[in-house]
Parts: structure tokens; C-alpha cells; sequence
């Protein structure tokens, strides 16, 4: 049973024009492929778009005791044109892709693409990125994170095609173009402000989401209804709001950590600024979304080359807590989606950074 939000966020993205598997507007599991097409900052009307830096994050609740974030790329009215899309290809190291059927992308599906891409008019240049090329770039964005460096080898990179869209042209239309094509894994629309600087700034929040009315989350007491592959179908029973009481437990534990550097509570209505300022002006989702969809949270700025681990988890067994998001985590996960069209667990991603 689909709650109201749920209802209003699937005609917003219907009006959108969105290619996005609706599904992701549900609560995740760390073990689940979600489908990411045209826009990332579309995934983030699940539940709230929190803008820390390069990446938005989205507060989601999941199975048992698993809290997972998607981060996603809110962009303030972005001007159509001199974007850059990414156009990645099939790849066996994504077997559960529909489109794909797990296999790779055939030479004579790769050069229709290529033939295909460079004739459509919304498009002024192609790059073709193999996955030797691909890897290289990856060792280079990831250096800090051996864990994954080592989980990851060049044939689990998909190779793709990186697309400038021209001044003035929709990179909606791009991703209409190339919807269904054979040996197309997933379009997506690339971040625009991926700086080292603000990829830095995001690296050192942590973000605390506090339980709200009618919580779906297990850590607020909610009770779950799941399908056979452990995917959420319904609530059965509405988690609790955080109390007044657990707000002040939380606010001493964080004033208590030595690698805590300063801490900010974000209310609803601040919230929800900031998602409004994330969208387009004409975007249907500035409707969709209402204050009281919102989560509170407390944002933390970390020290820097602290070892943040135990505060959050202390964070997360907290009472009133919905769901705690790694600003370092996020930042790997946004990167790893959008230059090289991989979702992988949280377990990979954020286990080995230093």
C-alpha cells in the first residue's frame, strides 16, 4: 500500500518526464540494485534532499537494522546546455540488469551507439572511454579508499560514452533518444559542480536523521511487510516520532565527541528550503514534496583525520534516530554512480577509506 507521499512523488516524476524506476522511491536494503536514469537528483523525492556539498543525500530506512543513503546530485536551476552525459554499456559485472541480462555490450552494439549518439542534435562532442581508461580514472578517484581499489578490477567497469550536450539543447531528450537501445545499461546526466574542493567539504559532514510521523524505519519501531527478495511492500506499523527528550540525548552525546568540530540542527522548514532550492523552477516536485515530508537531523562537521566510526555508530544506536548518512561515504557513492555507473553495497564502498 502506497502511502499519499508516495502517491504525489509518482506524478511528479510522471510529469517530469522522468525515465527513473519509481520503485526507488521506497526504502532500500544495502543488498538492492537501484535504477539510476537521466537525473540523479530525482531519486532524492524519497524522502528529503540534503544539500552537503558535491552531494545530496537521501534518508532512507531499510530491512531489520540497515539504514542505506543514495546520494544523488541536487543542482539549483541548471540552464539547458554545455551539460555532459554518460551513456554506460553493458557489463556481465551487473548481472541483475534488466536491460542487459547480464552480459556484455557486443562490438556491433557498441559502434551502433557510437553511430547513433553523434547524429542526434542535442549532442556537440563524444568521448568513448573504454574500461582500461576507465579503471585508470577510478585508481585516481579512489586512491584513498583501498577496499574498494581492491574490490574492484577494470572488467567491472562498463565502458561508456561521455556525451557534451550542446548550449541551449535538453538532456532529456538525449535520454528519451536512447531509452531501450541494445547494449545501453543505464543514461545518466552528469554532475556539474564534482569540485575536489566541495567533494572535501562533503567528506567531513556527518548527517543524523531523526525519526518523523508515521517513521517506515525499523530503528524508529516501525514493522515492515517485505517481498521473497527482501524488498519493502508496506508498513504494518508506523514507526514513532523522536521526542523532545531524545532530541536533548542527542544533542549532549554529539556536544561529547572529541571528533566532533561543530554540530547544527536542521528543522523541517529549513529542510525543505533547501530541497526547494535543489530543484528546477518549473520542477512538478516543488509541489509534490510538503514541509511535513521532511526529516529533522543534526549535522556534524568532523574533524579532519579522525577516525569518525565509533560516533556513528553511537549515532545510530540512538533512540529517535532514524537513520545516520557518512558524508565520506556519500561522497564515494555519488562519484562511483555517476563517472563509472556502479551501485554497489555500502559494505564495499565505505568500509576502507582512510
Amino acid at each position: 500500500m502506497n502511502s499519499p507521499m508516495e502517491d504525489r512523488l509518482r506524478q511528479a516524476l510522471t510529469e517530469a518526464g522522468a525515465t527513473v524506476d519509481t520503485n526507488t522511491i521506497r526504502p532500500l536494503h544495502g543488498g538492492q540494485r537501484s535504477r539510476f536514469r537521466v537525473d540523479l537528483r530525482l531519486v532524492a523525492v524519497a524522502a528529503v534532499v540534503v544539500l552537503v556539498g558535491v552531494a545530496g543525500v537521501v534518508g532512507m530506512g531499510g530491512p531489520g537494522d540497515v539504514n542505506h543513503a543514495v546520494a544523488v546530485n541536487p543542482e539549483p536551476d541548471r540552464q539547458m546546455g554545455k551539460g555532459e552525459m554518460a551513456v554506460f554499456l553493458c557489463s556481465k559485472a551487473v548481472p541483475k540488469e534488466r536491460l542487459c541480462q547480464g552480459r556484455d555490450v557486443t562490438a556491433a552494439e557498441t559502434k551502433a551507439v557510437d553511430a547513433l549518439v553523434r547524429q542526434l542534435p542535442e549532442v556537440e562532442a563524444v568521448v568513448f572511454v573504454d574500461q582500461v581508461r576507465a579503471y585508470e580514472s577510478f585508481r585516481r578517484d579512489f586512491v584513498h579508499n583501498k577496499a574498494l581499489m581492491d574490490s574492484v578490477g577494470a572488467v567491472d567497469l562498463p565502458a561508456s560514452f561521455r556525451l557534451t550536450i550542446k548550449e541551449g539543447a535538453d538532456p532529456k531528450q538525449v535520454s528519451l533518444a536512447l531509452r531501450g537501445v541494445p547494449g545501453i545499461q543505464n543514461v545518466v546526466d552528469l554532475p556539474s559542480d564534482m569540485a575536489a574542493d566541495r567533494v572535501e567539504t562533503t567528506r567531513s559532514v556527518v548527517r543524523a536523521f531523526l525519526c518523523g510521523k508515521g517513521a517506515a524505519q525499523v530503528s524508529c519501531g516501525a514493522e515492515q511487510v517485505l517481498d521473497g527478495e527482501g524488498n519493502l511492500k508496506g508498513v504494518k506499523k508506523e514507526g514513532k516520532a523522536v521526542t523532545n527528550a531524545e532530541k536533548n540525548a542527542l544533542r549532549q552525546l554529539i556536544e561529547s565527541r572529541p571528533d566532533v568540530e561543530s554540530f547544527t540542527f536542521v528543522d523541517q522548514a529549513a529542510a525543505y528550503e533547501d530541497f526547494q532550492k535543489s530543484l528546477k523552477s518549473e520542477s512538478p516536485l516543488k509541489t509534490a514534496v510538503k514541509v511535513t515530508d521532511m526529516p529533522e537531523s543534526f549535522v556534524l562537521t568532523m574533524k579532519p583525520e579522525v577516525d569518525r566510526n565509533m560516533t556513528i555508530d553511537k549515532l545510530r544506536r540512538q533512540s529517535g534516530v532514524a537513520t545516520v548518512v557518512d558524508g565520506a561515504c556519500a561522497a564515494d557513492t555519488s562519484l562511483l554512480i555517476a563517472r563509472y555507473g556502479l551501485i554497489l553495497p555500502e559494505s564495499k564502498v565505505c568500509s576502507g577509506r582512510e
